[in-house]
């Protein structure tokens, strides 16, 4: 009852009106200030000074109304009611009139404006439009500034789906057109003329100042055609410490600026030292480690990595990165304990990073169908990401979806505003899998004549020689490899290994077997392990191709030695399993599928496939055909090339079962992408397995014609060849009953 009471006498001394009255005007006097503050470029703490004013105000204006009345005489003290008076007074009952309906209507929109309408932008900026960060401007010498708060205000607004960084590999990409590439800093003024060039909407410009110990942050937004400053902020940070919280603050002022509503803002912001790390040493570990020669794989990088974990168990980032360079040198095991990790920090992180690193993991695991499905989620809250659309078009690349991966690098061109070579290499890759070589060569070509360099990298060199080869040109092959036996140890070991692959292709072996000698030393000299495997692997077929048995059996007792030391891929044991078992030792094989099981990925195609591959060649040399053709067809579908079909073929043919085998080499002869790695003896060995198998079954005629594409092939083959002589043999038998 006393309740009742009391709002009837807020109500009779005009307290209630007065308290709706007053947060209508106050509402829309704090978005008018900051409206208006924006445009006058007013600093932060007034705005945040008007709106402390207002709520302070509040109870002091209850305590005013519930004192004093305005009337027509002016301001009196209202006078109290006595204990009668009081009795009298209505219950507490609610009538609507009209104007309490409107002052209600007034204030719920004001309040629903003030934190989702945007605020006047500057520069006219829209959703999605682009800004270039300069890099910092450090006035206080103190080093561990220079790159990480560069890195700590990039992380925080890009938590906005409404301002699209341009990202700094395309700044590198920008230099080298301008002629510039030796540039360190990205200072205003090449800052404004990069903006300018690519026509981007505004330079942000962060700087840093000590002053008494303690610290003065301010950004400014330049326009990038006039370099006029049209807006900024400025905070201060009394200590190191709180310097990351001064960025926030200044974050959500450039956010706030460029128009993204507060509603917005305030959904999609964590505190930089949760999503990053709360130590500025561990941050540059972190950023230095990125701007290593713009490589994240080197191994520097990687022992700066782990300084930056060692400052800051928990950073979520680091981990990140150390899992992918741990993946990207195959060490699978180091790879996992990081990506542990790093998943476990998550809720720590931006929901873009969140999202990217959840999707990225997947691809490093090999779980290509998961990896695409999680880049598909990253990509419909972040359509403008051209690293997304970049590794969604490198998952379908890796999974034979070639069309929907050029979909992809071709979306990813389109984000990035320019031909970016990286993607132009992985587009020719596609094409060349797909058979295309003319187009695919085109794309090579235009790659390399943005980054000539590239032509020399390793990988790429290969790839690329070894689309002529498909094309039907070795010679032109072997220039492309060539160019790599000038260069350092590194370049001059994978030039050996391609010039061998190329010669084996011819059967050559004789001089294979020289240049993949070559190969293996300089890799052992490197240190690189799983390459000295691989190369050792290549020589083993080699040895055997030529009846060399001794030297093949001593090489593949030599790999089992090492791969345990140099490999932490499935695939690995699967290969050099398989020799084993063909060579009539099923139980040192077993040993080999021991260890891919205790290495398998969940959800990773190729490791679930080279199990049932070598179990499946296990079962066939123990004489159970029907088990061994279910592991190896489940197999195929699992990954399908010319290197699994193999297998399948091979049982067929091993039992005569030659409709069959004829099927699937057929199959065989007809991939593209299948020379210049292990699948290349398959391949071409398959032309003369087709053609006995085409004998066996009584077709002369196909028999003919595969015997002779295959000495096509082997045109220049060492004449000492068991298969060479077979093969002539044959043909030649074959051609005079044709007769």
């Amino acid at each position: 009852m006393k309740f009742n009471r009391f709002f009837a006498e807020l109500k009779r001394r005009g307290v209630t009106r007065l308290a709706t009255i007053y947060a209508v005007v106050g509402l829309g006097f704090i978005e008018a200030f900051d409206i208006i503050g924006g445009r006058f470029l007013m600093p932060d703490w007034s705005f945040r000074f008007v709106i402390i004013l207002a709520l302070g105000g509040f109870p002091v204006a209850m305590i005013l109304g519930w004192i004093f009345d305005i009337t027509s005489k002016g301001i009196v003290k209202t006078e109290a009611l006595d204990p009668t008076e009081q009795a009298a007074l209505p219950s507490l009952s609610w009538k609507p009139n009209w104007f309490s309906i409107i002052l209600f209507l007034i204030l719920l929109l004001t309040t629903t404006a003030f934190f989702t309408v945007p605020r006047p932008n500057a520069l006219n900026f829209k959703k999605q439009d682009w800004i270039l960060i300069a890099d910092l401007e450090n006035n206080t010498g103190d080093e561990v500034f220079d790159k990480s708060l560069l890195h700590a205000l990039t992380v925080t607004i890009d938590q906005s789906r409404y301002i699209n960084i341009y990202p700094r590999n395309q700044v590198l990409e920008v230099l080298k057109r301008m002629k510039r590439e030796s540039v360190t800093k990205i200072d205003v003024p090449l800052a404004l003329e990069i903006a300018e060039r690519e026509n981007l909407k505004a330079v942000l410009v962060l700087t840093i100042s000590e002053l008494g110990g303690a610290y003065v942050l301010s950004t400014s937004l330049l326009n990038p055609y006039t370099g006029e400053t049209v807006r900024s902020s400025q905070v201060n940070a009394p200590g190191k410490e709180e310097i990351l919280d001064a960025l926030n603050s200044l974050a959500t002022d450039v956010r706030k600026d460029l128009g993204e509503s507060l509603e917005k803002i305030h959904l999609r912001t964590v505190p930089l030292a949760r999503a990053t790390t709360h130590s500025l040493e561990a941050l540059k570990y972190l950023t230095d480690a990125e701007y290593i020669t713009n490589d994240p794989y080197n191994e520097k990088a990687k022992e700066m990595l782990k300084e930056a974990i060692k400052l800051d168990p928990d950073f979520a980032l680091a981990h990140s990165n150390l899992a992918a360079y741990y993946y990207w040198i195959n060490d699978r095991i180091n790879g996992e304990k990081h990506i542990a990790t790093a998943l476990g920090l998550v809720d720590r992180l931006t929901e873009k990073e969140r999202l990217w690193i959840q999707a990225a993991v997947e691809g490093y695991r090999g779980n290509r169908e998961e990896s695409v499905v999680k880049w598909g989620t990253y990509l419909s809250k972040y359509p403008d990401s051209y690293g997304g659309w970049f590794r969604l078009g490198y998952n379908y690349m890796m999974m034979n979806r070639n069309e929907e991966s050029i979909s992809a690098f071709t979306k990813s061109l389109e984000v990035y505003n320019d031909d970016d070579p990286a993607v132009l290499i992985n587009i020719a890759s596609c094409y060349s899998k797909l058979g295309d070589f003319q187009r695919s060569i085109k794309y090579y070509q235009e790659a390399f004549a943005l980054n000539p360099e590239m032509l020399l990298q390793t990988s790429l060199n290969h790839e690329f020689g070894f689309t002529y080869v498909q094309m039907g040109a070795p010679e032109e092959a072997r220039k492309i490899f060539e160019k790599l036996l000038n260069g350092n140890e590194e370049q001059r070991a994978r030039g050996n290994r391609s010039m061998a692959l190329l010669a084996m292709y011819q059967g050559k072996y004789s001089n294979a077997i020289e240049l993949i000698h070559n190969s293996i030393v300089m890799q052992n000299s490197l240190g690189n392990g799983l390459s000295e495997l691989r190369d050792r692997l290549f020589l083993a077929c080699m040895f055997q191709r030529k009846g060399m048995m001794q030297d093949h059996l001593n090489e593949l007792d030599h790999c089992s030695a090492i791969v345990g030391d140099v490999a932490s891929e499935p695939w690995w044991y699967f290969v050099l399993g398989k020799m084993i078992v063909r060579n009539g030792d099923p139980d040192k094989a077993s040993l080999m599928l021991e260890e891919i099981s205790k290495r398998t990925n969940q959800g990773n195609k190729t490791d679930e496939a080279a199990y049932k591959l070598l179990k499946g060649e296990i079962v066939f040399s123990e004489g159970n055909l029907n088990g061994s053709l279910e592991l190896l067809e489940n197999a195929t579908t699992l990954r399908h090339d010319a290197y699994t079909l193999e297998s399948l073929s091979n049982c067929y043919f091993q039992t005569g079962e030659w409709d069959k085998a004829i099927e699937i080499y057929e199959e065989m002869v007809t991939l593209s992408g299948s020379v210049g790695w292990e699948a290349q003896d398959c391949y071409v060995h398959a032309f003369f397995n087709l053609a006995k198998a085409y004998e066996e079954a009584g077709d002369a005629i196909g028999a003919i014609k595969y015997y002779k594409r295959f000495l096509e092939i082997w045109s220049e083959a060492d004449e000492d060849l068991p298969e060479l002589s077979e093969a002539k043999v044959n043909l030649a038998r074959l051609s005079e009953q044709a007769i």
